[in-house]
């Protein structure tokens, strides 16, 4: 699962796709920034019901953290539902151009 439907959420999806064995099977955002129920053809799933949706283990959750840091706060605050790991992902762009990844 990746939280966020944004442009970095976007790609995330895509190297987890193409470039990972994990594959994403759907987003998750916080109800109030639900914006649609669907997101790369993937559903979006409200962050409030995703214990309901995906029992704690049953998936990893990868917080989809803009450039900005702007939603540094959610992994800090340890945005996993409980019993989900929190999955880092290092993009292979930014690791051949030496900054660091998520």
């Amino acid at each position: 699962m990746i939280f966020g439907a944004g442009e970095f959420a976007e790609v995330a999806n895509f190297y987890f796709d193409h470039d990972s064995d994990y594959t994403p099977v759907a987003f998750t955002v916080d109800r109030s920034f639900m914006r649609e129920d669907s997101f790369c053809r993937l559903p979006v799933i409200p962050f409030e019901d995703l214990a309901g949706t995906y029992p704690p283990g049953s998936a990893d959750l990868f917080v989809a953290i803009g450039y900005s840091g702007l939603n540094c706060h959610r992994a800090r605050e340890g945005r996993g539902h409980q019993g989900a790991r929190l999955h880092a992902r290092l993009l292979p762009e930014l690791t051949r151009s030496g900054l660091a990844g998520l």
